[in-house]
Parts: C-alpha cells; structure tokens; sequence
C-alpha cells in the first residue's frame, strides 16, 4: 500500500530514512524543515505490515526516491507522473530501477561522499573569510555564481530573489565566501542541514583567482564549524575527477554514486 504522509507518520518515517543518514539528507532535511503541510512538498511511503518499503519525496520539481532494499513499486509511476517535475534522484543502485520508465530523461551521475572525521593537520586560517549575512555580502556571491559557467542557472533568477531567498536559507545553513578587490571570488554554501549532516553545495571560485588555494581554505573552516563544534558530518556530490582528489584530500570519502535524470 502507498499513501501519502502526514504529521503523524513523522517518527516513523524519519527512523527509516535515518538508518542511511547522508545518503538521505535531503529528505530528511525537507520533512525537518517543511514538514507535510505546505503546497510545494509532498511525502509518500509504500507499507507492507505496517513497515517502511520505500520513500518518495516531491520538493517543488524535484522528486526523490528511496529504498533500504532494492526495491522500487512502479505503482509510484502513477504518483510522479501527476507531479510537474524536472528532476528525479536517487542513489545509483536504486535508479537503475527507475531509469526504464523515463527514457526520455538524460542521466547525470554523480559521486556521493562524506567527511565525518576532522584531519588534526589541516590548518584552519580564518583572517579573510566572510561569514555571509548581509544583503550586501549575498548580492556579490550571486554575481560570483552568475559569472560561472557551472552555476549558469542563477543568470535566470533575479538578484533581488536570489538575495531574499539566500538570506532567509542563512538561518538554518551557512555560507562562507573570500573577498578580493571588492568582488566576492570564492565561495561555499550548505544546504540541507539536519540533526546529523549537511550539504556542501556551490564550491565555486572565480577563473581569474583560482590556483590561490581560496576554495580548500574556506572547505577547511567548513569541516571545521561542522565536524569539530556542530558535531555534524558534511557531505557532497562531484563529477569532476579532479575535484574529488580535493575533497578526498580534506578527508572526504565515497559512500555511494548518486544519479539524477534531467529533463532534456
């Protein structure tokens, strides 16, 4: 049986998904901070015995499955299918269950990995790092994004909203960023914050101030606020090689590939 989730099956739902903490963050993250009531998510689990099978997660256009097992009920096709969705995800073993009923869709896979543990070597400098909060420190990360051929997505969003909405994320995440010649020209952000982890998202460095170290100073302050005060483990996705040797530097490890099909 599949039905939709209320405030009721809260608990239930959450020891679920909390056996697999990072590779659940966002929808761990969403119910923590949304819940069951509000018009742009919706959460649904398939029962048998009253146990847990698997967890659908629909935040705004983006739909996320889950599965302790190795199980997907396409009955959920018919659920997703009432959604207006540009992207489903899941962890790699899991999609290759979902991946025959949208064909249309390209997949973009990726690596999932977390630090849990803080690498006494790394030096922690702090001297030119921007704890961001201002309206003023928030509008010059958007134009650092907006300049980024990966990040290319915030040239549609206004900088006004970009602003608003970051500021109002800054509640329950954090975003550090290094300034140089008044331009923001590094930056990291976190997402999904929950009792036990959070997203690392946007590493992004200006192409005229990269080579400089800024990215894995801000990445050290990072697993530093997380790990060693908040007692937290971070985690993130790479597609780029070159990257994951970074993070695997600073003590990042593979836990799994994660997949996400997006519309063409």
């Amino acid at each position: 049986m599949i039905r939709k989730l209320t405030i009721n099956d809260q608990e239930q739902v959450l020891k679920y998904l909390y056996k697999e903490p990072s590779i659940n963050i966002f929808i761990i993250g969403d119910i923590e901070q949304f819940g069951f009531d509000v018009d742009f998510q919706d959460v649904y689990a398939e029962y048998a015995d009253n146990k847990i099978l698997g967890v659908l997660l629909r935040y705004k256009e983006n739909v996320i499955y889950y599965s302790q097992e190795q199980h997907f009920n396409t009955d959920f096709l018919e659920i997703i299918n009432t959604f207006k969705y540009e992207f489903i995800s899941a962890k790699g073993s899991i999609m290759e269950l979902l991946k025959p009923h949208f064909k249309e869709m390209k997949e973009k896979p990726m690596y999932f990995c977390e630090a849990n543990t803080f690498d006494p070597n790394l030096e922690v400098i702090e001297d030119d790092i921007i704890d961001v909060k201002t309206p003023d420190q928030a509008r010059k990360l958007y134009y650092l994004l907006a300049d980024i051929e990966e990040f290319e997505s915030f040239k549609s969003e206004k900088v006004e909203k970009f602003i608003t909405s970051k500021l109002q994320a800054l509640k329950e995440s954090v975003t550090y960023s290094i300034h140089q010649d008044d331009l923001c020209v590094c930056s990291v952000s976190t997402v999904a914050d929950t009792t036990k982890a959070a997203m690392v998202v946007a590493v992004a460095t200006h192409p005229a101030y990269r080579k400089r170290g800024y990215a894995s100073k801000l990445m050290i302050k990072l697993l530093n606020e997380y790990i060693n005060k908040r007692k937290k483990a971070l985690c993130l996705f790479y597609d780029n090689p070159a990257a994951g040797k970074i993070y695997h530097r600073l003590g990042f490890k593979d836990i799994d590939k994660w997949v996400m099909l997006v519309r063409k």
